[in-house]
């Protein structure tokens, strides 16, 4: 037996739906008719969403037309007295109660409007149900007992491809698949685009990063300044933790994957309905990205992540600018604008235990040869990234002055050149997240004189 705080108002809750859903039904019966608005729905299509022209049923209206009979009942003013009567419950009627985001004025006749109102939406019609009515009745209670309200930000993820429903990540939060009403709420506050067409949205994202958020409940009125500033401080710490969340993605293989903004949904039936939302640019097209993550990788990424989260990890800014300019550069449109956040990240990794001043004449030498001996497993392989290393530097130097470069020998196009340097730059990374992990490893991970000259001799015996 499901367990409530309140017995005796559940009791008389499903008493009242039963009677009210009664009075709906013989009220349509003799003739009642349910007012509808027209408005556009959306149907899933699998690889688009199309809007058509529907008619939502307003039983709110219907709920009105039968007041004095709904009110007059006994299981209504059972309803209202036991209400009235729960001290936790009493605090909250007729007064502001929300978060300091928003507020609204609760009264007994509004909650239970609304419980049989949204009992009416789901089943679309008067159908008493006594699952569904202790499923609403449910979320009321838990509503009106708890001291916080919680709130989902939803971050869409355009281009991920997954087959699993759910990947958890630290902290509570993870990657989940998006309802038909999540998108919905994503599309309405201009986080993705419709196609040629407004009524058509193809390849509309499938997945989000959810993270849960807690606001103290408000009751009455009160100076939210400083609670306010509060939440949306911890807003700014879960959009930063959605960013980590794109950033691990880009970089733990090749593919092209895009937020698109943030979308804050009530879960607190108080609050349910509440959506507010933050943009973010959509320069890239939605409907050609494609970042497929396979079962078999989930695991793979799932450590990446945890490795990603480690102190010994978290501790390393250098490591903390090499990872973020490399998510940057996925937002680039220009391979121009690639290769110069591209070498801010090589340079991070490969330069970070000199001087500002130690060494500047031959940075680019440097940072081509650590990069060659730290990801090259052969001559011919370290040779081959420390030349189109350097080629990297020196085209990063010639446009941020504005030069234009040229294209190194053995590549069609300078995106093609750009590729080649990401999967560089993500490989010495992933190499020194997995250094990094180490507590034992010292403070830049690698003594790069001992690995060069190590390596050149090892090659040298070879030969």
């Amino acid at each position: 037996m499901t367990e409530y705080r309140n017995r005796a108002l559940h009791d008389a809750f499903l008493s009242y739906a039963k009677i009210a859903l009664a009075f709906v039904s013989r009220s349509l019966d003799e003739g009642g008719e349910v007012p509808t608005l027209r408005e556009p729905a959306w149907t899933d299509r699998e690889n688009a969403l199309i809007r058509q022209e529907g008619a939502k049923p307003l039983w709110i209206i219907v709920i009105h037309r039968l007041d004095k009979l709904l009110s007059g009942s006994v299981e209504y003013q059972e309803c209202t007295r036991l209400l009235r009567e729960d001290p936790t419950i009493a605090e909250q009627l007729n007064t502001l109660v929300g978060s300091t985001y928003m507020q609204i004025t609760l009264t007994p006749e509004d909650i239970l409007t609304r419980f049989i109102t949204e009992v009416l939406d789901i089943k679309g019609g008067s159908v008493f149900e006594e699952n569904l009515v202790n499923e609403r009745y449910s979320l009321i209670e838990n509503a009106l007992y708890s001291d916080e309200i919680i709130t989902d930000a939803l971050a869409p993820l355009l281009g991920l491809v997954l087959k699993a429903d759910k990947i958890p990540l630290s902290e509570g939060f993870a990657i989940e698949r998006l309802t038909l009403d999540e998108i919905v709420s994503c599309v309405r506050f201009g986080l993705v685009r419709t196609g040629p067409s407004e009524n058509v949205i193809f390849n509309p994202p499938r997945y989000a990063v959810k993270v849960p958020l807690s606001d103290p409940k408000v009751i009455g009125p009160i100076d939210t300044s400083d609670e306010a500033s509060k939440s949306f401080k911890r807003f700014d710490e879960a959009a930063e933790r959605i960013t980590e969340v794109v950033h691990a993605l880009r970089l733990f293989k090749p593919g092209l994957c895009f937020l698109s903004g943030v979308v804050r949904r009530s879960t607190n039936w108080l609050m349910s309905g509440t959506v507010t939302a933050g943009g973010a640019s959509l320069f890239h097209s939605p409907w050609f990205a494609e970042y497929r993550l396979e079962n078999a990788e989930l695991g793979g990424f799932k450590q990446f992540w945890d490795q990603l989260q480690s102190p010994e990890v978290k501790r390393r800014g250098f490591l903390d600018v090499a990872i973020k300019r490399f998510g940057y550069a996925a937002e680039r449109q220009l391979p121009e604008d690639q290769i110069i956040d591209l070498m801010i990240a090589s340079e991070a990794l490969f330069l970070c235990d000199l001087s500002e001043d130690q060494f500047r004449g031959e940075l680019r030498f440097r940072n081509a040869l650590r990069a060659g001996f730290f990801i090259g497993q052969t001559i011919n392989e370290r040779r081959e990234i420390f030349r189109l290393m350097k080629k990297a530097y020196d085209a990063r130097s010639l446009i941020v002055h504005g030069g234009k470069p040229e294209l190194p020998a053995g590549f069609g196009s300078f995106s093609e050149f750009v590729s080649k340097i990401q999967e560089y730059v993500r490989a010495a990374l992933h190499k020194a997240i997995v250094l990094a992990s180490n507590p034992s490893a010292p403070k830049y991970l690698v003594d790069w004189d001992e690995l060069v000259f190590k390596k050149s001799l090892e090659s040298d015996e070879k030969m």
